[in-house]
Parts: C-alpha cells; sequence; structure tokens
C-alpha cells in the first residue's frame, strides 16, 4: 500500500496508549485504487467514502439482537432523521458546502462480525447474518450503507455534527 510512515515518535505514543506495538499510516495520493469506480479510495477497499444513517444502524443490530455499535460498520458519515435504508436509494447530497454522489449499496463482508474492541468473531455471525436474512442486494449479497464519493473538493471545507444535509436526487 502507498503510505507513509508517521515515524517513530508518532508510533511509540499510540503503541503506549494502546499497550500494543502499532505503526501509524498517512495517506499519500494514489495510497490505493478502485478498480470499481474509477477513483482513489485512500484506505477504503472500494469507495473514499460510506454514509448511513442512524436508524440503519439500529435497524440491523436489533435483527441481530447486538448493542448498536457504529465501529461495526466503519461509515464515515452518519446521518440522523431518517428512515431505515434510506440511504439505499439515494444518489446526491449535500452536507455544508460539499456535494457527494452516492454510487451503490455497499457489499458487507465478515469484518462486521467483529467485536471493536476485542476483535472476537461474534458466535452466530451477526450482524452480517441477520443482514444476509433481511437486506440484500439484487444478487444475494448482504448490504449495509452506500459507497460514495465526494464531487467537489473545497479547500479546508469541513462537516460537523449538526451541519444541514440536503438530498439533491
Amino acid at each position: 500500500m502507498n503510505a507513509l510512515d508517521a515515524g517513530d515518535e508518532a508510533a511509540a505514543w499510540l503503541s503506549d496508549l494502546l499497550k500494543k506495538k502499532t505503526r501509524i499510516a498517512v495517506w499519500k495520493k494514489q495510497s490505493r485504487y478502485s478498480n470499481k469506480y474509477q477513483l482513489e479510495t485512500s484506505f477504503a477497499d472500494a469507495s473514499p467514502l460510506l454514509v448511513t444513517t442512524q436508524a440503519s444502524i439500529q435497524q440491523v443490530c436489533k435483527w441481530a439482537h447486538i448493542e448498536p455499535d457504529v465501529r461495526r460498520f466503519r461509515p464515515n458519515i452518519v446521518l440522523a432523521g431518517v428512515e431505515a435504508f434510506a440511504e439505499d436509494g439515494w444518489r446526491k447530497l449535500q452536507i455544508a458546502n460539499l456535494t457527494f454522489e452516492l454510487l451503490d449499496t455497499c457489499v458487507r463482508c465478515i469484518l462486521t462480525t467483529k467485536q471493536p474492541d476485542t476483535g472476537e468473531s461474534h458466535a452466530e455471525k451477526q450482524p452480517i447474518t441477520a443482514l444476509m436474512e433481511n437486506h440484500v442486494n439484487d444478487a444475494g449479497h448482504p448490504i449495509f450503507g452506500v459507497n460514495a464519493t465526494m464531487l467537489n473538493s473545497a479547500r479546508n471545507s469541513v462537516i460537523s455534527v449538526g451541519d444541514e444535509v440536503t438530498l439533491i436526487e
């Protein structure tokens, strides 16, 4: 992977904090490329961003009989105030002065079954089992969240909790 090492001092600080030997990799232009979407993704598999909603997280975890934990799904943006899986049909949205293209639903892997604090797998492979039973794409693959990319990259732009979100398409 094409990344910059943040150095020994940063690694020592984080290793001490986590009580585990750790290195910090910093994104470098063209660190990873998505052939699926023909764009740079930094450290992500398919797209640079993943968008979901609080209601979707709540629903999947309810189906799976597990405590809701956003970390299982690793989204970059979590929106509130809409029904579960509303994001599946969105194509474009604006947050603050940034516009995002929503590419397609994200096919999920076994990593969602890992307990974020311990890394241990869920005995019943939840929540992916619940997704496979309740929320799949046309090919029968479990889906959760929407792959996304920014259409405009306004320098120094920031999105924050509480920013207005406008659904464009």
